[in-house]
């Protein structure tokens, strides 16, 4: 059933593809099996999986650099400077 589970996050393959190269002879028996061994039905629980990656995904690049507020000015001698740092909460 493992070997299933990483066949259905890893590929484009569709539950029968998958049971059939697992040893079931008959979907509706890899279904029955894999229910058992995770809780929820082959395709259910891909679509969870791949809902929970994209979430994650989001999450660390969401997360990774926080939005910047640039702001500039202007030394006594003409030196032009720019600074960024956090934006302000709104």
């Amino acid at each position: 059933m493992r070997t299933a589970a990483n066949m259905l996050r890893e590929g484009k393959e569709n539950s029968a593809n998958v049971g059939y190269s697992v040893g079931f002879n008959s979907e509706a028996a890899f279904n029955r099996a894999f229910k058992r061994e995770f809780g929820e039905p082959p395709a259910k629980w891909k679509k969870r999986v791949e809902a929970e990656k994209r979430s994650a995904e989001e999450r660390l690049r969401r997360d990774k650099l926080p939005l910047q507020q640039v702001r500039y000015c202007s030394g006594f001698d003409g030196t032009r400077l720019a600074c960024a740092g956090p934006e302000a909460a709104r």
